[in-house]
């Protein structure tokens, strides 16, 4: 489960614990999982899904990066 699977589980307020729990799986898989530490067979990644309550495919997609910043900050004026 990438790490954008970790929204929809925030998104409803429940922890890693309480996902692992409801998809019948271990506490420390599911981190693992969660992290991109350890890959994900097609049975956990639906017992995740209907966990979450949706479609596998929402836990494939890429999480979206927040859009960089090149450069310096600017420097503040003196007295700021």
């Amino acid at each position: 489960m990438p790490a954008a699977s970790r929204r929809p589980r925030q998104q409803r307020g429940i922890t890693q614990e309480q996902l692992a729990e409801a998809a019948d799986i271990e506490l420390r898989t599911m981190q693992a999982i969660e992290v991109a530490r350890q890959s994900i067979c097609l049975g956990t990644l639906v017992r995740l899904a209907n966990a979450l309550d949706v479609s596998p495919g929402v836990l494939l997609r890429s999480a979206e990066m927040p859009e960089i910043k090149r450069g310096r900050p600017r420097k503040r004026p003196a007295g700021t």
